[in-house]
């Protein structure tokens, strides 16, 4: 035993450096993995920064590379953003040299683009708190602050020194506030929807709806086509000024119903359009020139996705509180009907069985004793026999022995007769209901049976009750109706009546509970349970 001891010691002294290693290279493959991502993706956003610069200009309209780095650092620990760097910098000299830019104007805005991106990364990731960054109205302020606003300004100093040293434009602070407002609407309509689904990759998609999709296909699809209507618009319109804030509309869909990654993807749809129409004289601001044209487009859309990301933050954590509320309510249930059994098996098992061995051992003794001490101790012998049922209905009442062993069902008939006794009590039991249900299920939809009917044994003066149970192919309903007297829902008296806690019950499992009633005119319960519980929505993860 001491060298079988020994040997385990050394198997878990060994498997420890084993397990951190591999947690280790799991890390690393991940960081490069995300570093080959935001190379292709920095190639791909210069072509798109180069496409939207407008002619005769030094700075691009909307410049992604930066946003791009921003994201791909938010979604690697910092110790492997070098990983990050190496991988963009070829591309980045790669891109600008084979636009014929100078290389020391080349390795200036590397140095200026990188240095944004890693200000704004180490700001964000450092004050954000635990949760994910657009978790949480904090995240977004944090983001806004300091992504948004403190990492553009503070590198458009460098980036304008860069182009004026460089003598390609001599307008430094001309250039400072072109720069500066390029890359702020790039941070704010790129990092947001790349670091909510990098940071929740697979496990997100796998846990979204298809009607979840088919919402954002809308949402985006109509942002696009009142965007190219709008500003594809010619500039002599009458109507190109007042419908700038026709896409308003599906960001606030966007902001509420689904989240900030969604808003922030309809807000880049809207600048890539909007810029792109300005650039061609088009919109509601080609009448002045492009340059102004484009500042004040990148204005605008920043000015209107601001308030709105606050919105969709704010809406986004009450969604994480609710849902953590619900699971707070649940696993309460759950340590109750824990504590439910644990007490009804002690009272099964150990009390249930002294009274049974003491009850053997009066008789025992009224068989051996003479007649007087016979009648007293026969009347001890009922005595235990009543607490011993009594303690045995107390059980099953406690936790359903039947409900576990033999299903939902036949736990539904006992319990109805016993509760029920004189009353005429009709069970309609569909047949597909021998097919199993999960125990949560089983036993919320019980205890749902159990409230309702000790209400219409206590309250109702009801003659007939009728319980049905259907089965399908989406869940399992439970229906209760009673020829009683009813009461009026809308009122306060359905609280003592035990509605809010079925009601709670079943939304711990994702259910519905609907009540009607009037007074003289009976009561039915009807409880819907799902066998598939809803699915996380596309709204707030980052």
């Amino acid at each position: 035993m001491p060298q079988l001891l020994m040997f385990r010691q050394t198997l878990s002294g060994v498997s420890k450096p084993v397990d951190d290693f591999l947690v280790r290279n799991q890390k690393r493959a991940r960081a490069i993995w995300i570093a080959l991502l935001v190379a292709a993706g920095y190639y791909v956003g210069t072509l798109v920064g180069f496409a939207l610069t407008p002619p005769g200009a030094t700075v691009s309209a909307l410049w992604p590379p930066n946003a791009i780095l921003f994201a791909g650092l938010l979604l690697v620990p910092r110790k492997y953003w070098w990983i990050s760097l190496l991988a963009v910098l070829p591309v980045h000299l790669a891109t600008q040299l084979r636009a014929d830019v100078p290389l020391w104007r080349s390795v200036g805005w590397f140095i200026s683009n990188s240095s944004e991106a890693m200000l704004g990364a180490y700001c964000v990731s450092r004050f954000s708190g635990s949760k994910p960054v657009f978790d949480s109205v904090r995240g977004i302020v944090v983001f806004l602050t300091f992504g948004f606003v403190l990492a553009p300004l503070v590198t458009s100093f460098l980036d304008a020194a860069v182009v004026v040293a460089t003598k390609w434009d001599a307008n430094y602070w001309t250039m400072w506030t072109r720069r500066l407002f390029s890359n702020m609407l790039g941070i704010l309509a790129i990092v947001p929807p790349v670091v909510i689904i990098g940071g929740s990759g697979m496990a997100r998609l796998r846990k979204t709806r298809p009607t979840q999709y088919a919402e954002l296909a809308v949402v985006l699809t109509g942002v696009f086509l009142i965007s190219i209507y709008i500003f594809g618009m010619a500039a002599n319109s009458p109507k190109a000024p007042a419908l700038i804030y026709a896409p308003l509309p599906l960001l606030l869909w966007a902001a509420v119903r689904i989240g900030p990654g969604a808003l922030s993807g309809s807000l880049l749809i809207v600048a890539v359009v909007s810029i792109f129409g300005a650039m061609h004289g088009r919109g509601p601001f080609a009448s002045v020139s492009t340059r102004e044209n484009v500042l004040y487009l990148q204005i605008s859309t920043s000015m209107v996705a601001l308030p709105l990301m606050l919105l969709a933050a704010m809406l986004s954590e009450r969604r994480t509180r609710e849902i953590e509320l619900r699971d707070s309510k649940a696993k309460l249930m759950e340590a109750q009907e824990h504590e439910r059994r644990r007490i009804a098996s002690e009272l099964h098992d150990d009390v249930a069985q002294q009274l049974a061995l003491a009850q053997i051992r009066l008789e025992q003794i009224k068989a051996e004793s003479g007649l007087p001490p016979r009648m007293a101790l026969d009347r001890l012998s009922d005595q235990l026999s009543a607490i011993s049922d009594d303690i045995r209905e107390i059980s099953h009442g406690l936790y359903p022995s039947l409900l576990q062993h033999l299903g939902l069902a036949p736990a539904l008939t006992r319990l109805s007769r016993e509760i029920c006794k004189e009353k005429n009590v009709f069970l309609d039991v569909a047949p597909a209901m021998t097919e199993s249900i999960p125990a949560d299920i089983s036993l919320a939809l019980y205890r749902v049976a159990q409230e309702a009917l000790h209400n219409i044994e206590k309250h109702s003066r009801a003659r007939r009750v009728a319980i049905e149970l259907k089965h399908s192919r989406d869940g399992v309903t439970l229906r209760i109706r009673d020829d009683g007297i009813g009461f009026d829902s809308d009122q306060d008296t359905a609280a003592g009546l035990g509605i809010d806690s079925m009601r709670e019950r079943l939304r711990s499992i994702g259910g519905e509970l609907h009540v009607k009633s009037a007074p003289m005119r009976g009561t039915e319960i009807e409880a819907l349970a799902p066998l598939e519980r809803p699915g996380t929505e596309l709204s707030e993860t980052g």
